[in-house]
């Protein structure tokens, strides 16, 4: 059974579904423009299924995108709501043994001691190998007032920082734990100092 659902031409004839989609990608018309110039290259023809393809493909990679950013992003699942930032704080470490002291010593901020390694100075960058730049997200929940330590970070290798997935953690905060008092003025970030 043919379907007749689709008008295409000067005479509005019916076509079927599979010829009207076949119209519409092949007799498409491109059109070449720079600045306020353009340009007609006429009906596309067989590359017109090849542009829908790839609009099809880029749709797709930015619904995909989109998950995988929701995915990493931190939620409270009491309140099926995402954590918000409550500040910042950027920190680094001349060398890998003593960045790997804090990331063991504030796995859990139960203790006093681990609040002291959070709350201690490493704001100095060092641009050397080896070098671990760590930037830590305090963030709350607005319904229940859950809090979260979320850090990732970036080492310094060949002369350069890459970003390390390995050094990404969200670590529960206990009530009682002051977050604001770690709001401090930040040395800007080395990826943006970077692309400067």
């Amino acid at each position: 059974m043919r379907s007749n659902i689709g008008f295409s031409g000067d005479a509005g004839e019916r076509v079927g579904f599979w010829t009207f989609v076949d119209r519409s990608f092949t007799g498409a018309d491109l059109d070449l423009a720079i600045s306020r110039y353009s340009i007609g290259l006429g009906e596309v023809g067989p590359l017109g299924y090849l542009t829908a393809a790839l609009e099809v493909i880029g749709f797709c990679a930015g619904g995909w995108l989109v998950y995988e950013i929701l995915k990493k992003s931190p939620w409270c699942a009491s309140c099926q709501a995402y954590f918000r930032t409550i500040a910042q704080k950027k920190s680094y470490f001349a060398t890998f043994d003593q960045f790997e002291d804090y990331w063991e010593g504030t796995g859990s901020l139960e203790t006093p001691e681990a609040e002291a390694l959070v709350a201690g100075e490493y704001s100095d960058r060092v641009d050397v190998g080896g070098a671990v730049y760590l930037l830590t997200d305090f963030r709350g929940c607005r319904g229940c007032g859950d809090r979260l330590m979320s850090d990732s970070g970036q080492v310094h290798v060949a002369g350069k920082w890459k970003v390390s997935l390995e050094i990404e953690r969200n670590v529960p905060i206990p009530k009682g734990f002051n977050v604001e008092r770690f709001v401090q003025a930040d040395p800007p970030s080395p990826v943006a100092e970077a692309a400067m």
